[in-house]
């Protein structure tokens, strides 16, 4: 993850939107303080983040898919 400052975020907004989308790089934009901090993430990224998320919310479902991928890395 690349960091950046809150300037240099509004002086490059273009280019680092692009270059997120891109790369699938998230940029972390450092405010003053960490409570002021945020993530530039593409939307397509985000989406996956919000479906592994909503999958892996389900204990039971979490362990299904957990152990397919263990059974799919045997073969």
């Amino acid at each position: 993850m690349q960091m950046v400052s809150f300037d240099e975020a509004k002086q490059n907004l273009a280019t680092i939107c692009e270059q997120t989308c891109q790369d699938h790089e998230p940029y972390l934009v450092k405010g003053e303080n960490n409570n002021q901090s945020v993530v530039i993430l593409s939307l397509e990224d985000y989406n996956a983040w919000i479906e592994t998320h909503y999958l892996l919310s389900n204990p039971a479902n979490a362990k299904w898919l957990l152990t397919g991928d263990r059974l799919t890395e045997r073969q």
